[in-house]
């Protein structure tokens, strides 16, 4: 089967993200949120070119920080995708918007070890 994910998806993807993140701010800064997003992005560039694994990076806070939704992503972008960025969101840890950054951090982790290996 060959992937049909290119860079129009792609580009989709980082509009899609920014669209989600638009008037949202980094945490103490004046620094637009996207920014981080695309950073993310561009690191896991430099380690594969596999533009769903770069789609899932600049989209993996939206579920979490945004209304869009696990179904809101699998629908646009597929299901590779938005289980790469369910797996990095922290909305199944119970109560996570009152933890603080290190816990929620350190409860993802948590999750994380105890996740089946495929």
């Amino acid at each position: 089967m060959t992937n049909t994910f290119d860079q129009k998806k792609l580009d989709e993807a980082v509009a899609y993200a920014t669209k989600m993140h638009e008037g949202i701010k980094r945490k103490g800064t004046d620094i637009p949120y996207i920014v981080h997003p695309l950073e993310a992005m561009a690191i896991v560039e430099t380690i594969s070119h596999d533009k769903e694994l770069m789609a899932a990076a600049v989209l993996h806070d939206v579920i979490e920080d945004t209304d869009a939704t696990y179904d809101d992503i699998k629908e646009r972008f597929g299901k590779r995708v938005a289980d790469i960025v369910l797996s990095e969101s922290t909305t199944e840890i119970p109560n996570y918007k009152q933890m603080t950054w290190v816990e929620s951090r350190q409860a993802a982790i948590d999750l994380l070890k105890m996740a089946p290996i495929d």
